[in-house]
């Protein structure tokens, strides 16, 4: 699951009944109020100032 919050961070927690972060990354210095959306096994985050696309490792 991702989480992302107005610092430019998203959260990547583990699914299931106990809670996990598994990572933490940071993108840039943009902020985040929208959710991720999932197409095709790529990521896609709008933030204020640009959409990123991050796509799944092959």
């Amino acid at each position: 699951m991702f989480c992302l919050d107005e610092d430019g961070q998203t959260h990547v927690l583990k699914a299931g009944k106990e809670f996990e972060v598994v990572h933490v990354n940071k993108l840039g210095r943009d902020m985040f109020w929208a959710s991720p959306a999932a197409a095709n096994g790529t990521l896609f985050i709008r933030g204020l100032d640009a959409i990123y696309c991050v796509d799944a490792k092959k």
